[in-house]
């Protein structure tokens, strides 16, 4: 049997979450709902402070996810003969990510011990997603916002990505790639902030950020890379709608195109009869089948 290990995206999981189930409401219990028992046991969750530049940074909430989750794994691996996929969404995703890459680098223990137990992970909107990385028919542009990151070549990848997401699909050039290399350690506590100007002040002096060779003399593009940084945060933000002040004529659509790193569960990718979650079961589902 596989167990499926769950990391949820930001604010979906918090400080204190001792949840042992994906909960309801969060995007990734959608697909382990349609997961089939005759391959799959129950989902365990792993909880942690999902923030981004919170009273914890985002790199250190990762940091918590890791180590609240490695003795789950390492409890499994001793105690049952059972397998183990990591699924994550958004931030969960970069956990799930970084994870895998930690065992194929020894960080967890010998290579071995995780060699066909952790067999690979199921992500949506990935921030580290490869460019060309995507299941179903949809060509998905770009990469993850935060650049890409190693792999455990041993494990396979199963990645969901929405073209119009820039968590998981920003233009190599888009300036919000910037936002998130100087605000990976940003939090509001004093000892983050000594800790995130440090790390800045670094990667000014190294170069250390994923735009740092673009020609930013080509003054003709900046407008381009505004109007794509602009299209990218409207797409993230959510869309909502406002009474219309005629009562007869139907709501108001604020941000028509907004919505799109929080729909995997409710759009149907291009081309198929499924949402991105459904999409992502199926293929673990197809994945199970195979290890049977």
């Amino acid at each position: 049997m596989i167990v499926p290990i769950v990391f949820g995206g930001t604010s979906e999981s918090y400080p204190g979450d001792n949840r042992t189930t994906p909960p309801d409401g969060t995007m990734l219990k959608v697909v382990t709902d349609k997961l089939d028992s005759r391959w799959y046991n129950p989902a365990i969750w792993i909880g942690y402070p999902a923030q981004y530049a919170g009273v914890m940074s985002y790199e250190e909430s990762i940091a918590v996810a890791i180590q609240n989750a490695i003795p789950v794994i390492n409890d499994i691996l001793n105690n049952t003969n059972d397998q183990i996929v990591l699924l994550g969404y958004s931030q969960g995703a970069a956990i799930a990510r970084r994870i895998l890459a930690q065992i194929g680098a020894g960080v967890h223990g010998t290579v071995d011990f995780f060699t066909g137990r952790v067999i690979g992970a199921g992500l949506i909107a990935d921030p580290a997603r490869p460019a060309g990385e995507n299941l179903g028919p949809q060509i998905a542009p770009g990469y993850g916002i935060a650049g890409t990151e190693e792999v455990w070549e041993k494990a396979f990848l199963l990645e969901i990505a929405n073209p119009l997401d820039v968590i998981c699909c920003a233009p190599h050039n888009s300036l919000i790639r910037t936002f998130s290399d100087f605000t990976g350690f940003f939090a509001t506590d004093k000892a983050s902030l000594e800790r995130w100007a440090a790390t800045s002040i670094q990667k000014v002096k190294q170069r250390g950020w994923q735009n740092s060779n673009l020609d930013w003399g080509q003054f003709w593009q900046i407008g381009q890379r505004v109007n794509e940084a602009v299209a990218g945060l409207q797409g993230y933000l959510p869309r909502h709608t406002r009474k219309n002040p005629l009562s007869w004529l139907p709501d108001i659509v604020m941000n028509p195109n907004g919505g799109q790193h929080t729909r995997y569960h409710l759009d149907l990718i291009p081309g198929t009869r499924m949402t991105g979650c459904e999409l992502l079961a199926f293929e673990l589902n197809a994945a199970g089948e195979r290890r049977a």
